[in-house]
């Protein structure tokens, strides 16, 4: 049988990380691009850096969601 390997082994295997956006590689311990300037997150078993989640894009759209949701039921309210 083959043996698995732990998942934190891939993790020591690399010495950089490349850029989720732009493929730029760069040390391990950076958390900024030093070339589109995005953040990044810690590399994947890939090599890439993991994309960080965004909440204020989340909650913005939710924020815009809702206000549509209330603009339709004020016009459907308003047209009955």
């Amino acid at each position: 049988m083959a043996k698995k390997k732990d998942k934190s082994d891939f993790r020591k295997s690399f010495n950089t990380k490349r850029c989720w956006s732009c493929n730029t590689h760069m040390k391990l311990h950076e958390d900024r691009c030093p070339s589109c300037g995005r953040k990044v997150g810690e590399v994947n078993e890939h090599g890439v850096a993991r994309k960080p989640v965004e909440w204020i894009n989340y909650m913005l759209s939710f924020i815009a969601f809702a206000a549509l949701c209330y603009f339709i039921w004020w016009a459907f309210l308003k047209g009955s």
